[in-house]
């Protein structure tokens, strides 16, 4: 049967979710009833990935951010009641390879995910910046000259980077330790980040799983700064390998594969797996998600941030636009004109030299 476009199965779904999100507004002890529920985990879950319509999954989302945000502080909870956030992470994280069942209505159980991370953390506080004694006066910026004052506009405020956004996070101080191993999940997720089939062949495809996955990644960094070591260290130091992964294989890995005979000057079948193998990270969405993650990481082992920028100072040098035929990688780019008129993609993929 269906109602408004939407199944009267899946309505029962939202509904039943809101009045949770009532019961347990009104009277926090409740939680504890969700918790000790054995199907209540599976139908979290469920409603978040198996739902069909996106309306509903969107309610189901909307209503469980807004009770992690009500509930999160310990103080407002009864004695020996969990919070929520804390809860939910769990159930999401023991649940994450469902996601592959359901890789187009995963949206939402990523977000849900990464709230429930990232509602432990907050703004650290900002350096004072240094002023010049001998420009400024105590009116409070107006710039002295002679006798004269010259009153002058403040700049208008830069907008935060991502590495201001990395800089900025930190964990609160005296929250709950996660119900889960940060660190054996972290190695989960950077495996199903490696192993992550290529989905982005242009940069109008979307991979809602591999963005999730580092989205969620870097969400769990922000809540465990501590993981940053063993994911910043290379598998040849004992870590995960995951800055060496995302920098050349999701974002600007290209390895070519000739055929013989094949024309060097055309552009390659993007279909043909044996032809060109793409980066995973294709779309704005995920190479932010793979930018962002890189950030945080390099904002918090320094190992991390000197290997991302020699890596990046590469592509900027003259060397680099002239690569020897030794390396396997022809000096002058390919037709790569898959996506426009320029023979490059949207995403600027045949370099940083132009």
């Amino acid at each position: 049967m269906e109602a408004g476009g939407a199944s009267a199965e899946n309505l029962v779904v939202g509904e039943c979710v809101k009045l949770l999100g009532l019961a347990v507004g009104a009277e926090p002890s409740a939680l504890q009833a969700m918790y000790d529920s054995p199907d209540a985990k599976q139908s979290i879950v469920d409603s978040l990935l198996a739902t069909q319509e996106r309306s509903v999954r969107v309610q189901v989302k909307q209503t469980l951010s807004r009770m992690i945000v009500k509930l999160c502080d310990p103080t407002s909870l009864p004695d020996g009641v969990g919070r929520p956030n804390d809860y939910f992470a769990e159930v999401l994280a023991d649940s994450l390879d469902d996601v592959y069942a359901n890789p187009e209505g995963c949206l939402e159980y990523f977000r849900l995910f990464v709230d429930c991370l990232r509602i432990d953390t907050e703004k650290a506080p900002m350096k004072p910046k240094a002023t010049s004694d001998e420009s400024k006066d105590e009116s409070g910026g107006a710039v002295v000259k002679g006798s004269a004052v010259k009153q002058t506009p403040p700049p208008p405020p830069p907008s935060p980077s991502a590495l201001d956004v990395a800089v900025a996070l930190q964990p609160k101080d005296g929250v709950p330790d996660l119900r889960f191993d940060a660190s054996t999940f972290a190695g989960m997720l950077v495996a199903r980040i490696k192993s992550h089939p290529i989905v982005e062949v242009s940069a109008e495809d979307f991979d809602l799983v591999l963005r999730g996955l580092l989205r969620t990644l870097h969400a769990l960094l922000l809540r465990v700064p501590s993981l940053a070591p063993r994911l910043g260290s290379s598998e040849e130091e004992g870590g995960l390998g995951i800055v060496d992964f995302v920098y050349e294989s999701g974002l600007f890995h290209q390895e070519e594969h000739e055929k013989p005979g094949a024309d060097p000057s055309t552009a390659p079948d993007p279909a043909d797996e044996q032809t060109v193998k793409l980066p995973l990270c294709k779309s704005r969405h995920t190479r932010k998600a793979a930018m962002d993650l890189l950030s945080a990481i390099a904002q918090r082992y320094e190992p991390s941030a000197a290997k991302l920028c020699s890596l990046v100072s590469a592509h900027h040098s003259p060397e680099a636009s002239s690569l020897s035929k030794s390396s396997g990688v022809t000096s002058k780019p390919r037709a790569y004109d898959r996506f426009g008129d320029m023979a490059k993609s949207s995403t600027g993929y045949v370099g940083l030299v132009n």
